[in-house]
């Protein structure tokens, strides 16, 4: 008799277990759909997918797995070709575009830049004869800045400059045929955002162009002449092609930069890194703001050793150097040469206020000093405080050569930034590996558990 009782006892207990599982499915089958659709589903829908995986006897695969599940061998190496075929382009584009923005900045201060007055793409053979050189040389000797301050120039110097420029629009070219073919590529996969960059690439290195020609076109008028009595190219179109190139090089290091992703042990940390990004962001803004007034202050040669130079310069352009435009207030900043120096200088220590914030709260936010992204916040504020050193030193000494490690200081310093925005955006996701964080650090940059809740029974 109770053989039979505990037997009929089991039975109900489970009929019971059969009945409450159905009950369980179909009271979890909304909040399973709407899980998974959420890109990061909370502790709840967690909880019930857990409960649904038992019911159903499956099991949650693990991050590893999903990360090395195996897939078809020939996609995967056709993916894996293609990936790296885009990163070996926009990595040569973008060396090849830093490259011309350093050959333009020694050509703009070797005063190169007018020395071939004609415009060709196609058709812009090197001189190579001694008739053909002297045919080069007299065209240069009919522009304003021959007529006015290079009349002892010589056929040596001339040939110098002329293969400097040459140089430059050589390299430009082959940077923008790069570029239009890196473009290409990114148009060709199945990413919306490298098609929209695709014609971003391929719409500045037009433009670049173009302003380039209307930037020289500008130095054969005499109505080009500045306060020193020295015919030069308009300072306005000059930034412009300054910031532009930089610009487009800054896009390009970004997006070959962000190629490099590290899918396994995601890390997802949230607002915590809010405040360091925005500071990026903001300093990397300070320094296209600097440079672009950098290349004002080069337009202008608003280069003055010591407040002596300055009043001398105030005192004549109060009577024979003061253009109409100096009359209004907001043409005084782009004018007036004295102001473009303080504007520039004020701008520098803006950038590097603003970067120190950004390392200084890198570090303190992940806690991690002695990683990849530690290394560059320190870097960065290295590069902003010899960027100031350079500069003052170029202001005092007026060489040529601390003027262009001056200039080759900004374009690494830019690079750092992008990079450590790259880096942050990466560890933000969760696509950046943290696998040398340890003790303290990586608890403080996991997100928390989640509570098994079978684990109690």
């Amino acid at each position: 008799m109770l053989l039979k009782l505990k037997q009929s006892q089991f039975a109900i207990f489970n009929l019971r277990k059969k009945m409450v599982r159905p009950l369980r499915l179909l009271s979890c089958s909304p909040f399973i759909f709407i899980s998974k659709n959420r890109s990061e589903p909370n502790k709840l829908t967690k909880f019930i997918r857990f409960n649904h995986d038992q019911s159903c006897g499956q099991k949650e695969p693990d991050i590893q797995t999903q990360v090395d599940s195996p897939t078809a061998p020939g996609v995967e190496s056709s993916t894996l070709l293609q990936k790296w075929l885009k990163q070996a382009l926009l990595g040569f584009a973008t060396v090849l575009t830093l490259t011309t923005l350093i050959v333009g900045g020694e050509t703009r201060r070797k005063r190169a830049g007018l020395a071939m007055t004609s415009w060709d793409f196609f058709h812009e053979a090197y001189p190579t004869t001694d008739a053909e050189w002297e045919r080069e040389f007299s065209k240069y000797q009919k522009i304003p800045e021959y007529l006015l301050s290079d009349q002892s120039m010589t056929l040596d110097e001339f040939k110098e400059i002329y293969t400097l420029e040459y140089s430059h629009r050589v390299v430009a070219r082959v940077s923008g045929i790069a570029i239009l073919v890196s473009s290409l590529a990114l148009w060709m996969g199945k990413c919306s955002g490298d098609r929209v960059r695709a014609i971003i690439y391929s719409t500045m290195v037009c433009m670049q162009g173009l302003l380039g020609w209307y930037m020289v076109k500008s130095g054969f008028h005499q109505d080009t002449m500045n306060s020193t009595d020295f015919p030069t190219v308009s300072a306005y179109r000059l930034s412009a092609h300054n910031v532009i190139g930089v610009v487009l090089y800054s896009l390009l290091l970004h997006r070959f930069l962000s190629g490099f992703g590290v899918e396994k042990n995601p890390l997802k940390i949230g607002r915590s890194l809010k405040l360091p990004g925005m500071l990026c962001h903001f300093s990397l803004l300070a320094c296209l703001v600097t440079i672009y007034l950098g290349g004002w202050v080069s337009g202008k040669h608003a280069i003055y050793a010591n407040p002596t130079d300055m009043g001398s310069y105030q005192k004549g352009a109060d009577s024979s150097m003061n253009p109409p435009g100096y009359r209004t207030q907001l043409a005084n900043f782009f004018e007036n040469p004295v102001m473009l120096q303080q504007t520039h200088k004020l701008s520098g220590y803006l950038t590097a206020i603003l970067v120190a914030a950004t390392g200084i709260s890198v570090v303190t936010t992940l806690r991690t000093p002695f990683c990849l992204i530690g290394f560059i916040s320190a870097a960065s504020i290295a590069c902003v405080l010899l960027q100031i050193h350079l500069g003052v030193s170029a202001m005092f000494t007026q060489e040529n050569t601390t003027r262009a490690n001056h200039q080759l200081t900004a374009y690494g310093l830019i690079s750092l930034l992008i990079w450590m925005a790259v880096v942050l955006l990466k560890i933000k996701k969760g696509r950046f590996n943290m696998k040398h964080v340890k003790g303290d650090q990586a608890s403080v940059l996991q997100p928390p558990p989640i509570p098994n809740p079978r684990s109690s029974k």
